[in-house]
């Protein structure tokens, strides 16, 4: 059930939204699966979706999963490292970064890492994602650099930098009126959750042009936009 929420998180980038969908079909029992379905399902995906997914967990830390359920989450995706790693070599490695980043974020306890009580009946890539996680926890730069866990990727570009690549796109799009290029150019910045910055720009290209004609494009634009859900209902409220 939770899968086509976690996929559509990664083109609208709306935590909110999420929360309010899995907050309406989960039960207290299915909760521990949210992290450990959304993390899975990021092993698939780039390093810029995986900082949207750690962004994820913490943003729903507190209002539709508590720090026990996200244990649960990891102990979960723990002891299905030895299939997970079959399709993703790096497992191990990917889970290492997620469990330092949920302790920096404090969504977990740090001991979760550091002094794991079942350590004696861990798999060796769980022991590997342990290591991994611990080794990054003690790094002496300390926690502040687990914001960056996930690389240099979209998300974590200065915001100028988006605008400017955003109002580009839009004078691009005004010239050739060509939106399925719009839209593979807004895709490759990977930042899903500045897509209201594009609709900022949007209208304030409009305004300023005073020209029918490229607020009829624009609207033409958004609403290619919304019916990909590329942008959500709310950014245009």
């Amino acid at each position: 059930m939770a899968e086509p929420i976690i996929l559509e998180y990664y083109e609208h980038g709306d935590t909110h939204e999420v929360a309010v969908l899995l907050d309406e079909i989960l039960t207290g029992q299915l909760r521990p699966y949210v992290t450990a379905v959304a993390i899975e399902i990021s092993m698939d995906h780039k390093d810029s979706h995986r900082e949207m997914t750690s962004v994820l967990v913490s943003d729903l830390y507190g209002r539709v999963v508590t720090s026990k359920d996200i244990v649960k989450g990891f102990d979960i995706l723990l002891e299905n490292l030895p299939d997970l790693q079959l399709d993703t070599p790096e497992a191990p490695t990917i889970l290492g970064n997620y469990l330092a980043r949920a302790v920096a974020d404090d969504c977990i306890p740090p001991k979760y890492v550091t002094k794991p009580d079942n350590l004696e009946t861990l798999n060796e890539y769980a022991l590997a994602a342990i290591k991994r996680a611990d080794t990054l926890l003690h790094l002496k730069q300390g926690w502040a650099h687990l914001d960056n866990v996930w690389g240099m990727g979209g998300p974590l570009r200065p915001v100028k930098f988006i605008t400017k690549q955003m109002t580009l796109l839009l004078q691009e799009y005004l010239s050739s009126r060509d939106i399925q290029e719009a839209h593979r150019c807004l895709r490759a910045l990977e930042v899903p959750h500045y897509h209201h910055e594009l609709v900022y720009e949007a209208i304030v290209m409009t305004l300023e042009s005073l020209s029918q004609t490229t607020e009829e494009a624009m609207c033409e634009l958004l609403k290619s936009l919304e019916n990909t859900c590329m942008i959500s209902p709310a950014m245009l409220s």
